[in-house]
């Protein structure tokens, strides 16, 4: 066999190798509850372009992170806040280098029922809308990063006997799903749910400068071995294809956050 013809067999090997090795991979991604429409629309691109399967796990920031902390199997941890992101790596569980904002959430106040059924509203109208709702649900803000800026808004606005109204839902899933069955009459849900309801929602969008910003950062949890589906899912979310498409999904578009 010719020398040239040699090197071609054994270079189509190799790929054929590494193909195998990659589809053999499942990469496990824990998302926030506000990113996991987005995330599963991502995930559909992703495997139509690699033979690599995603599995997701969807909860809330804090959840997510206990878990990660009790050995649970994840590749990408896709957090709602930089806090939890950033103690992951203190607890040298990744490096700091494999760690980056993908997304920058948009908080709303939604109003499902009644109260108020304007497609657009002002700040002012927000508060006459909220003084006129007897409840409010919010996520936890203790263990959500939306609630934890719901709770800023609210505090911002200075509305009088607004505690008394909250209802606290575990994340902003479980907020949105108060809202859609009405058990509220208004929710501080996440844009991107918004963006799935048909017709024109009641709501408002809440300033930036209302609350601190919701920087959604992802880590890239360190492996025994390395782990080629999940870097290069990680990879993936930086391209302008996949960033485009959160932004179109309800978020800042902010690709100066990117390295």
């Amino acid at each position: 066999m010719k020398r040239v013809d040699a090197i071609l067999l054994f270079f189509l090997f190799s790929l054929s190798c590494q193909k195998l090795s990659l589809s053999n991979e499942k990469v496990v991604i824990a998302t926030a509850s506000n990113f996991l429409e987005t995330l599963v629309t991502l995930k559909k691109d992703f495997e139509s372009n690699h033979d690599i399967e995603i599995e997701i796990r969807s909860a809330s920031s804090g959840i997510l992170y206990a878990q990660i902390l009790r050995g649970i199997k994840v590749d990408i941890f896709l957090s709602a806040d930089e806090e939890r992101a950033d103690m992951i790596i203190e607890k040298k569980l990744a490096r700091a280098g494999d760690s980056f904002i993908y997304a920058v959430g948009k908080l709303a106040l939604w109003f499902p029922g009644s109260v108020c059924q304007l497609s657009t509203m002002s700040r002012e109208t927000a508060q006459e809308c909220l003084i006129q709702s007897t409840r409010i649900g919010i996520a936890n803000e203790k263990i959500a990063p939306y609630g934890r800026a719901a709770k800023e808004t609210l505090d911002s606005l200075g509305l009088p006997r607004t505690d008394q109204k909250l209802i606290r839902a575990e994340n902003i899933g479980q907020t949105f799903a108060l809202g859609a069955s009405q058990n509220v009459d208004a929710a501080f849900v996440a844009m991107s749910q918004l963006k799935k309801l048909k017709g024109s929602p009641s709501y408002w969008l809440v300033e930036s400068s209302s609350h601190a910003a919701i920087n959604q950062k992802a880590v890239l949890l360190s492996q025994k071995k390395a782990h080629k589906g999940a870097k290069l899912f990680f990879d993936y979310l930086k391209s302008d294809d996949a960033q485009r498409r959160i932004s179109a999904a309800g978020y800042h578009y902010q690709k100066a956050y990117l390295p």
